[in-house]
């Protein structure tokens, strides 16, 4: 019976690349002609050579997993007969097991898609891109398609949708940004716009959430441009329960002053 490839590394079928190599490695030294004081070690040599030639490439061993061990001449033994499978049916086998292998994916397709994270929080139609993958001829095709639905308000993270018109897909919802603001994992990221006398002295302003609602937030004396203030659990929700946090980054807004309130601030100045 012909030795499998990996049982002349010893390693398992499922391997890395990297066992596959050691293993390589470690064989063809002990093996090589110039080294080994084995009587056959110059056909192990070259039985160790021909089996990575095989497993080091991704294709070669695809096909070597599904249809067996190689003989001398480099043609594929099929494992459950000792016959020789012709060119024509191997391929032929090949290219059914690729297009049964890509039906099946397509049978189970799973897409991620964003959604505007407005949409996800006050609900709305959200327009969204997802592809359709094909085969034939042993070649993958893959088309970029355009999908839209209505969302109910609040719509959690990694929710799962299925669309009538687009069969045997599901989509996980997944937040996206807007020109507003900013989505990291379940926290959104808001600008705050504070005036920027407010920050000088320490004031309350209010932070705008996508939802549309306001929310007052002391901003202490001294506040810098750019800092980060977190507002707890009032972000996205996850459909495993998690809550995140609304995330105001400070903006200054320098205030329009007039004649008077200019010379005053300039007398302030002067004094400090």
């Amino acid at each position: 019976m012909v030795k499998s490839y990996y049982e002349i590394f010893g390693v398992a079928k499922d391997a890395d690349d990297d066992a596959i190599k050691k293993a390589y490695r470690r064989l063809a030294r002990k093996y090589h002609p110039d080294r080994t004081e084995e009587p056959d070690g110059e056909a192990k040599f070259k039985e160790v050579g021909e089996a990575y030639e095989v497993l080091k490439d991704p294709a070669k061993r695809t096909t070597y997993d599904q249809f067996g061990t190689m003989d001398s001449r480099g043609g594929f033994y099929n494992t459950g007969h000792t016959g020789n499978v012709d060119l024509d049916e191997l391929l032929r086998r090949v290219r059914e097991r690729q297009e049964s292998d890509f039906g099946s994916s397509r049978a189970v397709s799973v897409q991620k898609v964003s959604i505007p994270v407005d949409i996800m929080i006050n609900g709305g139609e959200a327009t969204f891109r997802y592809v359709i993958q094909r085969s034939g001829n042993m070649m993958l095709s893959f088309n970029h398609n355009i999908a839209s639905m209505v969302l109910e308000p609040n719509t959690k993270v990694g929710t799962r949708i299925q669309l009538d018109n687009v069969p045997n897909t599901t989509f996980i919802l997944i937040p996206g940004g807007t020109t507003r603001c900013a989505v990291q994992g379940l926290d959104i990221v808001v600008p705050f716009d504070v005036n920027a006398l407010a920050a000088a002295i320490g004031n309350k302003c209010k932070v705008h959430h996508p939802s549309g609602k306001s929310y007052d937030v002391a901003v202490p004396r001294g506040t810098k441009n750019g800092t980060a203030l977190r507002l707890p659990r009032i972000g996205l929700s996850h459909v495993n329960g998690a809550l995140g946090n609304l995330i105001a980054v400070v903006n200054y807004v320098v205030p329009v002053l007039s004649s008077e309130q200019q010379e005053e601030l300039k007398k302030l100045l002067d004094s400090t």
